[in-house]
């Protein structure tokens, strides 16, 4: 239905590009995609619909390896599909400008020479994630995601992933982040070793553990324009390290509610499980 162009690889890209009406990829795996500019699938109106399937192993020079949704789709929805080994400069496998769905989906080894090793979402991105996992995946911030816009993130996991800088699984640089009944184990990067937020974030019945910052925040790196929240009392924050900040380190607004601190570690001096730094609250 509708409008679907599909091009053999080319210098620029995309492998299909999507402008009108509805596309639908059931069980299809697209691998080995190489381009200059864009990754597997453009997004450009209409709307989409994927099942099952796979992207593996494409490549973009610019934006998201494997799917790139526009503003102007109507909605985009990717049920039960792997996103293996995908590289761009932004967004490893996904940039987001528009409402994408993903629901029991899988993001293993993507990577992104600039940020959002997994998922790139823009300022006009709203991205609901439920029952995902998220493994190994780095970039220079947010090892998995970056976030500009409006991400919703429900059960599943993100363990493992990596980020040269800031925010080991998750970078929070505007818009809100909710993440509930999740784990988040064994991410590491230079500060927020699970994640790094600097405007709203929130852990809600979340087990956070072994997260590691080779300078503050061994799980979060709460910055000075950020609203860090902590609630649920399944919530559990344990065995994080950092050099300050064993679990968190905040330099602006910080509210526990709820959840379990315990065996976190501060390597330098301070805070071996929450250290407010300047005016934090």
């Amino acid at each position: 239905n509708g409008t679907e162009k599909a091009t053999a690889p080319s210098t620029d890209g995309p492998a299909i590009r999507h402008n009108k009406g509805t596309l639908k990829l059931e069980d299809v795996d697209i691998k080995n995609f190489n381009s200059n500019l864009v990754g597997a699938l453009y997004a450009f109106n209409g709307t989409v619909e994927i099942v099952g399937g796979s992207f593996e192993n494409n490549t973009a020079k610019s934006y998201d390896g494997a799917i790139n949704i526009q503003k102007a789709v109507t909605t985009a929805t990717v049920t039960n599909t792997k996103f293996i080994d995908n590289t761009a400069a932004t967004g490893g496998a996904i940039f987001n400008n528009s409402n994408l769905t993903l629901d029991g989906c899988t993001f293993s080894g993507n990577s992104a020479s600039s940020d959002g090793g997994a998922i790139y979402n823009s300022n006009t991105g709203v991205l609901t994630i439920k029952n995902t996992t998220f493994t190994g995946n780095s970039g220079n911030g947010g090892g998995a995601i970056y976030n500009l816009g409006s991400i919703t993130i429900t059960g599943g996991s993100l363990n493992k992933n990596f980020a040269t800088n800031d925010g080991g699984a998750i970078y929070t640089r505007a818009g809100t982040v909710v993440v509930s009944n999740a784990t988040l184990n064994e991410n590491t990067a230079l500060n927020g070793g699970a994640a790094y937020n600097n405007a709203s974030l929130t852990f809600d019945g979340c087990k956070m553990s072994n997260n590691t910052a080779t300078q503050v925040g061994g799980a979060v790196w709460n910055n000075t324009a950020g609203t860090l929240t902590i609630k649920g009392s399944t919530t559990s924050i344990t065995g994080n390290s950092a050099a300050n900040g064993g679990a968190i380190c905040s330099y602006g607004t910080v509210t526990i509610e709820d959840g379990t601190f315990s065996d976190n570690n501060a390597s330098s001096s301070y805070g071996g499980a929450i250290m407010l730094n300047n005016n934090a609250t």
